[in-house]
């Protein structure tokens, strides 16, 4: 920290996860856990026809979560102008 700066505290919201379910990398299925504008997660597979609404916990609480989508915070809010959401 240079002279004359604050520190300031940097918080990231968790928006989204792509998880991974079968025996390997051959024999096995994606799907993805996303947090829609409405603040309810939802769970977004191809072999399901419509989006199915979930928990937070449920969609955070998996077994092989394989990528995590962050976005940062301003004011303890969603910096909406920088990431377009």
């Amino acid at each position: 920290v240079k002279e004359g700066t604050q520190n300031t505290l940097v918080t990231y919201e968790l928006f989204g996860l792509i998880v991974f379910e079968g025996r390997s990398l051959d024999a096995g299925h994606y799907f993805a856990y996303v947090l829609h504008s409405d603040n309810k997660w939802y769970k977004m597979d191809d072999l399901q026809p419509n989006e199915v609404p979930v928990t937070a916990y449920e969609a955070c609480n998996q077994v092989l979560p394989y990528i995590f989508f962050y976005r940062r915070c301003k004011d303890n809010r969603i910096d909406n102008d920088r990431y377009g959401s």
